[in-house]
């Protein structure tokens, strides 16, 4: 990913209506060599569904966006701490 680059994850969940609704959104911008090492210069924020910030590395509540950097670094440099739904999951046209 080339620093600058951000992926984006919205998460929802559906009530016992049936009727979907939003949940965290979540973001990993990918900074500069040196910024962040100890998430591999990757920047983790979690936004709430009411707008407000649960937490960004280097930030606000950086000590609990540690979880989302532990997860994404277990899946390995291959992919850059990317991690992807196994093809079989994935949507086929």
């Amino acid at each position: 990913m080339p620093v600058g680059g951000v992926v984006a994850k919205p998460t929802f969940s559906i009530g016992d209506d049936g009727q979907a609704f939003w949940e965290t959104l979540f973001l990993m911008e990918k900074a500069g060599d040196g910024a962040s090492p100890e998430t591999n210069d990757w920047i983790y924020t979690a936004i709430m569904p009411d707008g407000s910030l649960m937490g960004r590395t280097l930030g606000e509540n950086s000590d609990g966006m540690a979880f989302c950097a532990a997860c994404h670094m277990g899946g390995g440099m291959d992919t850059d701490d990317l991690l992807f739904m196994a093809p079989e999951y994935r949507v086929q046209d």
